[in-house]
């Protein structure tokens, strides 16, 4: 079952973070609603890809839906840093 979490970075940035299970135990996260990319830098810099999905690096996909929404939020701290600098964290 897919779960959702609606979040508030910095009191100003709203996320939708869905923890969609897939067929192999893991879970992919998806940001649904994030602030636009005003930078334009791509997934690359930034671990956002099309559709909204999270990029994890392989062998880390979460288990849990808790921890995949805790790489949600973690994502959408660093997401929320990006638009105020241009540099996502430890890019």
């Amino acid at each position: 079952m897919t779960v959702r979490r609606e979040i508030r970075v910095d009191g100003k940035d709203n996320y939708i973070l869905d923890a969609v299970p897939q067929s192999n135990g893991t879970y992919r996260v998806y940001a649904r609603l994030h602030p636009p990319d005003r930078h334009g830098r791509g997934g690359h810099h930034h671990h956002l890809m099309p559709g909204g999905k999270i990029c994890v690096s392989a062998g880390s996909e979460p288990r849990t839906a808790a921890a995949a929404m805790k790489i949600g939020k973690c994502w959408a701290q660093g997401w929320s840093q990006y638009q105020r600098t241009g540099r996502f964290p430890g890019s």
